[in-house]
């Protein structure tokens, strides 16, 4: 019963080597359908058998002639290969048969995949003079370089990507070079609408992408853009086909990544309004919880002002309360030593005082009172604070500072009078 392998891997190597899927096929069933197994087989010629099975019969004549129709179908494709010559693959003992024509067939294959996976290879840093050594047409500007190198010039441009898988070994890539890379509507739309980036067969990296894009046949052509932070496929072109059939579908994927990106825009647009508005919103609430937490501060301010002066007010109120209670106590004090005025007929002297305030004050004393007595009394009776005044005579004149003076005369008239400072 004829085992089945996945037919992706399948068509990727007959992509790769542009041989039909039966012998392609074959190769797989050699490393049970494993695909990196088969490409690591034929990258190492010194794994096969230096030379075929013996047999003791002759070999009859099977009918596969197929196989000899497929090596010279191999040989027409490979014929306008600019290439390395092949190292020659180990000669097998003299043999016929089927085994010997099988030997050969791997042997050509070792030889081709050889050159064309060749992993220690850098990328196509310089992709354009090796594309122009072997197809000498006009054609699109070149980036130059690896894939990540277009991937930041994609980022800083926002153009799509239009990646060119060159196929050496592939029939139809010349004509493809020259009728449609070369044509020159292709070459004015791309170098104005796409960043070209190309890779030859003979690198792992095209092995890579293409078994990344799923590519299922030579020339390939994709347009790739980053939509939503990721890199995806817009549109595919596969095999030969007219340059204004290739035309028409590069406007289309432009369009279509054009229409994404407008799409993206006022996504993105709608999303920055809204992140705006939000952040308006923020703000008149930051600033209306600051004006709020201002007044809130304002009246508090105010209302510790306040308190502060009732308070104020209130220690100068009980003061001036201490302070007339005091002068209030001070009075009676001095109303108690003013001696009673003298009974009549005794000896006594006429006091007469003139206040500063117009107000005239008599009253008699004992002779020989001290001064002190009637400044008492004109305090404690006059309601008359003298402790910033002095009593002075008029003729002479004499200022009277001493509370110990005694009246002696039997009539003494006093003017009242600031104390100089």
């Amino acid at each position: 019963m004829e085992t089945q392998y996945p037919q992706d891997d399948v068509r990727t190597l007959s992509a790769l080597t542009n041989l039909s899927e039966v012998v392609c096929a074959e190769l797989l069933a050699s490393t049970g359908g494993n695909l990196q197994a088969t490409i690591a087989m034929l990258q190492e010629p010194d794994t096969f058998p230096t030379s075929p099975p013996p047999r003791t019969e002759p070999e009859p004549d099977s009918g596969l002639h197929g196989l000899a129709d497929d090596d010279e179908t191999l040989s027409s494709c490979t014929t306008p290969l600019v290439a390395p010559a092949p190292v020659p693959p180990p000669t097998p003992p003299a043999a016929s048969g089927l085994f010997s024509r099988l030997y050969a067939f791997l042997a050509s294959i070792v030889s081709i995949l050889g050159q064309l996976l060749d992993h220690s290879a850098p990328p196509d840093a310089r992709f354009s003079a090796n594309y122009e050594s072997q197809c000498p047409y006009p054609h699109p500007a070149f980036i130059d370089g690896s894939y990540p190198d277009v991937l930041l010039a994609h980022r800083s441009c926002s153009r799509p990507i239009l990646v060119y898988l060159h196929s050496d070994l592939h029939q139809s890539t010349q004509e493809f070079c020259r009728s449609v890379l070369g044509a020159p509507q292709i070459i004015d739309f791309v170098n104005t609408n796409f960043l070209l980036w190309g890779c030859t067969s003979r690198t792992a990296e095209l092995f890579m992408i293409a078994h990344s894009l799923e590519v299922s046949g030579y020339p390939f052509l994709g347009v790739l853009g980053e939509v939503n932070s990721r890199m995806v496929v817009i549109d595919r072109i596969e095999g030969l086909m007219p340059a204004d059939d290739v035309l028409q579908k590069l406007v289309q994927a432009h369009e279509m990544y054009e229409a994404q990106l407008v799409a993206l825009r006022h996504e993105r647009l709608a999303q920055t309004e809204a992140r705006n508005i939000i952040e308006e919103q923020d703000q008149a609430y930051l600033e209306s919880l600051r004006a709020d937490q201002a007044r809130e501060r304002a009246a508090e301010e105010a209302k510790r002002i306040a308190e502060q002066e009732e308070q104020r007010l209130a220690q100068a109120a009980a003061l001036e309360q201490s302070a007339i209670a005091a002068k209030t106590l001070l009075k009676e004090e001095k109303r108690r030593r003013i001696p009673p005025p003298p009974v009549d007929g005794g000896p006594s002297t006429a006091v007469n005082v003139r206040l500063p305030d117009g107000r005239r004050v008599q009253r008699r004393f004992h002779l020989q009172t001290p001064l002190s007595s009637v400044l008492d009394y004109l305090e404690a009776e006059a309601d008359f604070d003298m402790s910033d005044f002095q009593l002075v005579t008029n003729f002479p004149r004499k200022v009277c500072s001493d509370p110990a003076m005694r009246l002696e005369a039997t009539d003494y008239t006093f003017f009242v009078e600031p104390k100089p400072a």
